[in-house]
């Protein structure tokens, strides 16, 4: 979530609304919330549009964090209505709209975001991710290019694969598994898919997830049917090289083999 850019003023609500953005950049988006809620009724009653505005990203921002997206988006939606020219408003809504599954809402929202602030790499990389789930290629790799461009640092220009080729990759990743250990995963599937479900989404699943997990563990025994599911846009996303791309399919599936186990990723011997 990104945080109002702070002012400087005097007196209340600007104190609750200094103590809700420390709240949120702590890590405690329930105290956010209380701060933020006070500080909106105190900006209503003040009649200080500028501190309505900011104390209602800042609820959706708490909400946001606190995986409250509808909410969320019904906050960053008033604060769009209340600062129809605040690009930040557009992509709290443009965000929170994502993580509900609402992507036509989401895209009308962040083009608006990058209209208001062209230089807004954060807006263009997420205009480029929304692009794909609207099918819409040549946007996304416009889109994607310019936040490469716009930030090097944070962004890179996807690198695109055959879905053949990723899932020969996977499979390439898979072989590598020590076969004391694929003797425990005969009931698992590598299944590679381009983007999660969208229902999956709408019930609260994150559209930019890697792979997943599905089925007992380890533990359980061996009966379990199992799949590891790969996300390939969302791999590519994230990935300038072929290299690179390998690399990231290889952590990720030895993460969601280290759920097999029971373990984390960090704790597979091998």
């Amino acid at each position: 979530m990104r945080l109002p850019r702070r002012r400087d003023r005097g007196g209340d609500p600007a104190e609750r609304l200094e103590l809700a953005a420390r709240a949120l950049e702590d890590g405690d988006p329930r105290r956010a919330l209380d701060l933020a809620t006070a500080a909106l009724r105190e900006a209503r009653r003040a009649a200080v549009d500028d501190d309505v505005v900011e104390a209602l990203l800042l609820r959706a921002g708490a909400l946001f964090e606190l995986e409250r997206f509808a909410d969320a988006r019904k906050e960053a939606s008033r604060a769009c209505r209340a600062a129809p020219d605040a690009p930040s408003a557009w992509m709290e809504l443009a965000e929170c709209a994502y993580r509900c599954a609402e992507f036509e809402e989401a895209v009308a929202a962040v083009r608006t975001a990058v209209d208001l602030d062209p230089d807004d790499a954060d807006g263009w990389h997420l205009l480029g991710r929304l692009a794909l789930w609207e099918e819409d290629g040549a946007t996304a790799d416009r889109a994607f290019r310019r936040a490469a461009r716009l930030d090097p640092r944070e962004y890179v220009v996807p690198v695109r694969i055959a879905a053949g080729e990723f899932d020969r990759t996977a499979a390439q990743v898979w072989a590598t598994i020590p076969a004391a250990f694929q003797a425990r995963l005969r009931n698992t599937l590598v299944v590679v898919e381009p983007l999660p479900d969208a229902d999956d989404v709408a019930g609260g699943f994150d559209p930019d997830t890697l792979g997943i997990y599905e089925g007992g563990t380890a533990l359980a025994g061996d009966d379990w049917p199992e799949r590891i599911v790969l996300f390939q846009r969302n791999h590519e996303n994230v990935c300038g090289s072929l290299g690179g791309l390998r690399e990231e399919i290889r952590r990720t599936v030895l993460h969601e083999v280290g759920h097999h186990f029971g373990m984390d990723e960090h704790e597979l011997p091998y």
